[in-house]
């Protein structure tokens, strides 16, 4: 746990979040391995039972793989 200047109390905490492919031709499928990975960050001991899963967004832009 940290405080900072503003007497904010942060714990860190991690996720494990989905990794999904976006910008994919039709008919093509990513399968990535592991199918998750975990994001680590800090957050407020006040909102840390609101940081969700679903805040996060982890992805692997097909356009940007190398040929």
């Amino acid at each position: 746990m940290e405080t900072n200047d503003d007497n904010v109390t942060m714990s860190n905490m991690s996720l494990d979040v989905p990794i999904r492919g976006i910008n994919l031709p039709a008919k093509t499928q990513l399968k990535t391995f592991p199918s998750k990975t975990k994001v680590s960050f800090l957050v407020d001991l006040k909102r840390i039972r609101e940081v969700k899963v679903s805040d996060f967004d982890v992805v692997v832009d097909y356009t940007t793989l190398p040929d």
